[in-house]
């Protein structure tokens, strides 16, 4: 199977500014210390249905082992629990003019026209599922976008690690990550789910990656996409 790195031709000449309605607290490690985590956000996730409470600041190793399960019920199949995830549909704003297939900062390429979506959708891609992009004032593009959702988790091979090792805190779980080298981007064979087309990394989570097939449906319809094969190995 061939697989690409996802991007864009132009990424700042339309993008979202914004957040979500939730994200989980960031972990305080005393064994590798508090470090920002690149997480899966998940639309698909409602925080307004947890039945507990969630903190919004940094919280004890202790704590988060408490909490991590107890948000899995809610989580989709094969998406990881992960620090300072981010949950809940997208409330934004726009920068520049928005077209095609777009960048909301922070979350990597997640959001299409949807107009050429349902276009894309018609193709033989595999089905994405998708939530509508909520605007913080009154915009143009109200009720003219979605936020399309990840298949499934992948994840990279250790030589994109200068040390080439990635290494995941035994105490926290938090993968050290801060010196991941993009030109190197590799995925893992064993870490592809058996169906999808479009797939967020569990060490990056802006780095998107997508199938051949992806590739082939998209390209006609998105013209400011851009495409780099990356090697899958078997590690």
């Amino acid at each position: 199977m061939k697989l690409y790195e996802l991007s864009l031709k132009d990424p700042w000449k339309g993008c979202l500014h914004g957040g979500r309605v939730r994200n989980t607290p960031p972990v305080v490690c005393p064994k590798c210390g508090w470090r920002m985590t690149e997480s899966v956000d998940l639309p698909s996730v409602d925080p307004s249905k947890f039945d507990f409470f969630l903190p919004g600041k940094p919280i004890p190793v202790e704590s988060w082992v408490e909490i991590k399960p107890r948000l899995a019920p809610y989580y989709p199949p094969g998406f990881p629990v992960q620090q300072q995830q981010s949950l809940g549909p997208l409330h934004t704003s726009s920068q520049g003019k928005l077209e095609g297939m777009f960048v909301s900062v922070g979350s990597g390429i997640c959001c299409f026209e949807k107009d050429l979506f349902l276009k894309f959708m018609e193709t033989e891609v595999y089905p994405i599922q998708a939530f509508p992009v909520f605007f913080k004032r009154k915009s143009k593009y109200e009720g003219r976008l979605v936020e399309g959702h990840s298949h499934g988790v992948v994840s990279f091979g250790n030589s994109i690690h200068p040390r080439g090792e990635l290494r995941t805190c035994e105490l926290c779980g938090m993968n050290n990550i801060l010196q991941l080298i993009d030109a190197r981007i590799c995925i893992k064979k064993s870490s592809l789910p058996t169906q999808g087309d479009y797939f967020a990394v569990q060490e990056w989570g802006s780095v998107r990656i997508v199938t051949e097939r992806f590739r082939d449906c998209a390209a006609p319809i998105f013209a400011n996409l851009s495409f780099r094969e990356v090697p899958v190995v078997d590690e």
